[in-house]
């Protein structure tokens, strides 16, 4: 018997050292241990014997754009052989084996989102194919920014309050604010079906007042908010109301009201942005592999009559790419020295194509292999024959005859670059984790007392003191975040040097 139905997962990674609560996200990091390798499971319908031999196809998507961008390397075949466990039958990737190729064994899997599509393909197949959540792969996660940097604060404000977990059960409803002084403990929230002909529906909190809900599907109502007092008028919770998804029958749910946490799709957000900051900003280099293009889709057509005859008689589809780039200007050529010039995305790893273009046609097509990379940016080419050789230098010259020496925008290219370790180096996690820590010390500080210098109390509280400063470098975390930025300052100018050298230059 054929598969009929298949459940799949995404297997969470033990969570260790953290106080803020799980939105939902799973994060795989191939820099951290218990994180690198991915886990699906799989649960098949009918799960006997009937199932053996039914193949199932798995394939790693990248969530962005289109959704269509398939990890090629990533993909596995895998074959039932009779009943599964309870949990389900387990397939696995080490985000550090998804590799290139086998003669390039940098890692493929960047930073970002990704979903697993499994599709039926045997022995006959069938239309049946399942999607897993959206997992997050990055070179910090949320966990070991919070464990390493954040050990020992507080991750809470004092004074803003929140809900520990949104609704569960009554759909729909989300808590976007608690009034400032509401105890902390729990408290009911009911959804109450009316007694009218056409049913009506109410929300109530803490036993409070029934307020009446707008569920007609007008974009009104789709995110309606409401204030719900409690039952003493002193305190309330503003809500968001979707009604497209709010439970059939009366429901109650309890829940937390607590000091607003910390959300984790921030320090996400200064992760990300601290990762960007180097690679863009700081050292210009991808600090992982990426896929560098100069040109988006197929917009260079064939070779023109000076052209290079080559293998690749068409270009790939750069719908698929990481970061993307100007194109290369040809400058004036030098005696005695091969054509060199400067990319912009530093230490290529492999080359996908090169071709010289004017405007969006193609007049030169270059064998990867003639393409000789030096030191950070710096790459020679250097043709295989005398023939060659003239083709280049000769349009070159050609268009020297109408005055210019240089070709604007004319490198066309696509190739891989980056820092090609297994494991993200440990000076740039430092450095990740320092800079997003910083911003998270601020925030938290705000978070502590708004607004606060300091603050003294004399014996029984007879007497206070409290002072406040228009600036944050008076906070809390102040003397930390000035031990941060000072290793930092030291710590990136070795970065730098590392993989760029000493900069001179000549006055």
């Amino acid at each position: 018997m054929a598969l009929t139905d298949l459940s799949i997962y995404l297997e969470p990674p033990q969570v260790q050292g953290t106080m803020l609560p799980s939105d939902g996200l799973i994060e795989f990091s191939r820099n951290e241990r218990g994180r690198e390798t991915v886990k699906l499971r799989l649960m098949p319908t009918p799960n006997d014997g009937t199932n053996t031999g039914e193949i199932v196809t798995i394939k790693m998507f990248k969530s962005r754009r289109d959704g269509t961008e398939e990890v090629t390397q990533a993909r596995k075949t895998f074959t039932f052989s009779g009943a599964t466990p309870m949990g389900g039958a387990e397939v696995s990737w080490d985000l550090r084996e998804i590799v290139y190729d086998t003669k390039n064994l940098f890692p493929v899997v960047r930073r970002g989102d990704y979903f697993f599509e499994v599709t039926h393909t045997g022995p006959v197949a069938s239309s049946l194919t399942k999607l897993s959540d959206v997992f997050r792969v990055a070179l910090m996660t949320s966990d070991r920014l919070e464990a390493e940097w954040l050990r020992g604060t507080t991750r809470r404000s004092n004074d803003d309050r929140g809900v520990r977990f949104q609704p569960k059960i009554i759909t729909g409803v989300r808590v976007i604010e608690v009034s400032k002084s509401y105890p902390l403990d729990l408290y009911p929230l009911r959804l109450v079906k009316g007694k009218e002909a056409t049913p009506v529906w109410f929300l109530s909190w803490d036993g409070g007042e029934l307020i009446r809900l707008d569920t007609s599907i007008t974009q009104a109502a789709i995110n309606a908010s409401y204030i719900l007092p409690n039952r003493t008028q002193q305190d309330y919770i503003v809500v968001q109301v979707d009604p497209r998804l709010l439970p059939t029958s009366d429901t109650t749910e309890q829940l937390m009201v607590d000091r607003e946490l910390l959300d984790r799709d921030s320090l996400r957000r200064w992760i990300d942005a601290e990762c960007q900051w180097l690679e863009e900003s700081y050292l210009h280099t991808p600090i992982e592999p990426a896929l560098c293009v100069s040109d988006m889709g197929t917009s260079l057509s064939g070779l023109g009559s000076m052209g290079q005859g080559s293998a690749l008689t068409s270009l790939p589809n750069n719908n698929d790419y990481d970061l993307l780039g100007p194109p290369i200007t040809m400058e004036d050529l030098k005696p005695g020295q091969w054509i060199n010039m400067r990319v912009p995305f530093g230490y290529p790893l492999e080359w996908e194509y090169f071709e010289g273009a004017q405007e969006n046609r193609r007049v030169v097509s270059v064998r990867v292999d003639a393409l000789h990379t030096g030191i950070g940016h710096h790459v020679e080419l250097v043709p295989f024959t005398n023939a060659t050789a003239y083709q280049f230098i000769g349009l070159h010259l050609m268009s020297a005859l109408y005055s210019p020496r240089t070709l604007p925008s004319f490198w066309r290219y696509r190739y891989w670059a980056g820092i090609p370790n297994p494991v993200t180096p440990m000076p740039i996690i430092e450095i990740i984790g320092m800079r997003a820590a910083v911003k998270a010390l601020m925030v938290l500080g705000q978070m502590f007392r708004g607004g606060y210098s300091s603050l003294s109390m004399s014996r029984d509280g007879v007497h206070q003191s409290a002072s406040f400063t228009s600036s944050a470098m008076y906070g809390i975390y102040s003397a930390t975040i000035e031990g941060l930025e000072k290793r930092l300052q030291t710590l990136q100018l070795q970065l730098k040097r590392k993989y760029f050298g000493i900069y001179a230059d000549v006055l």
